[in-house]
């Protein structure tokens, strides 16, 4: 996929590795629980990322396409919090904790258009259980921080927030 990117845009303008995880999860062919065998129960799979097959099938034919016809999607990172990495709210100052990233789009003509930092209660949570984080929206590109996670945002998590896998 990186080569053939660089086929497209030139050396000097190579995919990112962001560009190209993108890609891969786009285009993703979705496992579903009546595509995980014949034989013997079903493995838990649902439509959409879940935890045993995550996004699915890599579809390399499909994330060429996007490429040969520009449509690279919009790069979005989130480097701290680190994922999955407890935070003990009793030590969170009042100010909360930053959330910092990069939302880009080099190569994509549209750019980057709105975004908006989402959480949600557990691993697995459902779309519809995901809301803002207050003051964590913007438009245009950013490299830096996003937002900050209210103390009183964790904190009304930390107490309701059970983490169970849906």
């Amino acid at each position: 996929l990186a080569s053939f990117g660089r086929q497209t845009f030139g050396d000097s303008d190579p995919l990112s590795g962001n560009e190209i995880r993108q890609l891969l999860t786009m285009t993703a062919e979705d496992v579903l629980p009546a595509n995980t065998g014949a034989l013997g129960l079903p493995d838990k799979a649902s439509e959409g990322w879940d935890p045993h097959f995550g996004y699915g099938r890599v579809n390399l034919a499909a994330a060429m396409k996007r490429i040969a016809d520009d449509r690279v999607p919009p790069e979005a990172q989130i480097d701290s919090p680190d994922w999955f990495a407890p935070i003990n709210v009793d030590r969170v100052p009042a100010s909360g904790i930053e959330i910092t990233g990069r939302a880009a789009a080099p190569h994509s003509s549209p750019g980057v258009a709105a975004w908006e930092i989402e959480y949600a209660c557990g691993q697995d949570a459902p779309d519809s259980s995901f809301a803002p984080v207050p003051g964590a929206s913007g438009t245009g590109p950013v490299d830096g921080v996003l937002g900050t996670l209210p103390q009183a945002l964790l904190q009304s998590l930390a107490s309701s927030c059970d983490g169970q896998v849906a």
